[in-house]
């Protein structure tokens, strides 16, 4: 059935690119924010292989691109001979390491498909990129309305719910969430997958504040982004948020955040036993998952002494850090990641760093710091800083969950990247940037 799936969705790529090369990547940008969904719908028993079809769009959209006759660019020569050293090279240490190779190498299958679209978004001309830049925010305002119904309304909320998936023909949970609470509810298959996407925008929506025309409609798509996140209860998104601003902040008009932080402080000083209190309570769960807001209170407990039996994230990954050698370049082959650890969603960075070292993890890196490269020497160097500030927000949601490895949000990462190279150009003459020349 996935297959017939996928076939159905890449047809209409080929009669796309005929009209123009903006409308396949706007249909694309429709299926991450819309086909998560509706596969719950039509394909319940592989909707933890969705992405799938998606990634045979992409690879048909590049091809397309690529063998036009134009020739193929520096970056997606690059990609092509990147993604097979990368696995070759987890492979290699998969197997130094004595894990499971053959699994270790399906694990990493997907982090590189959207490095595809890249340079098919820097390509458009700079009305087009405009055009597809008001797509993008059109389907994050109906994430926008979706997440508030979804928050507000119990009846509609059950209607984004998932509380199994049938693999291998045995109905498997989930999720082992206590009685009465949510299980995985959001439009990505996780609330917390749509706020993580919802502070990326948020955040992008910032930092281009001055360069947008409609200042007040900006202003309620961000206010609105961090309602829906805070009424999901998704402490890690929020925190990310803050320390992003914060830096931006900082970057922008240091003095500013000196005089936002002196009355912070003050105000800390004031009702630091309260704050300590509250934030003990809500990191041990005393409030439940009924109250999102008091679940928020969980921020609060950066100020408290605290260990993984809290289970906290933080927690979590300081007493991985404490456990395991984490000096060992290719890891200590403890599959944690995706077998070997209770809850990998609390500590998903420190897993990967255990399971695979810092040489991997640099290695999946690499790519991204490529394009912040690419955007420091072909748009201007405070798009490269603010785009780097927007990949450290992903990295720090991984702390918690897949964030930067997550595929609609790597995807928007890349997609902003393109949408900025795009826009920022002077004229239709302009020349690409050298790494991006076709060959």
């Amino acid at each position: 059935m996935i297959f017939v799936v996928t076939i159905l969705i890449i047809i209409p790529i080929f009669f796309l690119y005929r009209i123009g090369p903006m409308l396949p990547i706007a249909y694309v940008v429709f299926l991450y924010f819309f086909l998560p969904i509706t596969s719950y719908f039509i394909l319940p028993s592989v909707a933890y292989r969705i992405f799938f079809p998606i990634n045979i769009a992409i690879l048909v959209l590049f091809i397309l691109h690529n063998f036009n006759g134009k020739g193929v660019s520096h970056f997606d020569l690059g990609v092509v001979f990147y993604i097979p050293i990368f696995l070759l090279t987890v492979g290699i240490a998969s197997a130094s390491t004595g894990q499971n190779v053959i699994q270790d190498i399906y694990f990493f299958r997907n982090h590189f498909f959207n490095l595809l679209i890249f340079s098919l978004v820097y390509s458009l001309k700079r009305k087009e990129a405009i055009s597809l830049a008001k797509i993008v925010c059109l389907c994050f305002f109906v994430e926008l309305v979706l997440g508030v119904a979804q928050s507000q309304s119990e009846s509609i909320s059950e209607l984004f719910e998932f509380d199994y998936v049938l693999k291998d023909g045995i109905n498997q949970a989930r999720l082992n969430y206590e009685e009465g609470a949510k299980i995985v509810t959001g439009t990505f298959l996780a609330m917390s997958n749509m706020s993580n996407a919802l502070v990326f925008f948020a955040v992008i929506l910032i930092m281009y504040f001055k360069e947008i025309e409609n200042n007040i409609l900006t202003v309620i798509f961000i206010l609105l982004s961090i309602v829906v996140v805070a009424l999901s209860g998704i402490r890690s998104s929020l925190g990310a948020f803050l320390i992003i601003t914060a830096l931006f902040v900082a970057y922008k008009k240091p003095f500013l955040l000196l005089v936002l932080l002196v009355p912070v402080f003050f105000i800390y000083q004031i009702f630091a036993e309260e704050i300590s209190i509250l934030g003990q309570l809500a990191s041990n769960n005393t409030f439940g998952f009924s109250n999102p807001l008091l679940r928020l209170a969980g921020l609060l407990s950066i100020f408290n002494s605290t260990d993984s039996d809290q289970l906290l994230t933080f927690g979590r990954t300081i007493d991985l850090a404490s456990q395991y050698d984490l000096s060992m370049p290719f890891g200590n082959g403890t599959n944690l990641t995706y077998e070997g650890y209770d809850s990998p969603t609390d500590a998903y960075l420190m897993t990967m760093l255990v399971d695979y070292g810092w040489v991997i993890f640099l290695l999946l890196i690499f790519p991204y710091l490529g394009i912040l490269f690419l955007l420091a020497k072909s748009a201007s160097r405070n798009d490269a800083i603010k785009m780097g500030l927007s990949l450290l927000l992903l990295i720090i949601l991984t702390t918690v969950d897949e964030g930067l490895w997550y595929q609609v949000a790597n995807f928007l990462f890349v997609l902003t990247c393109g949408l900025v190279m795009a826009i920022g150009k002077k004229s239709k003459e302009e020349l690409l940037a050298p790494e991006l020349k076709r060959v």
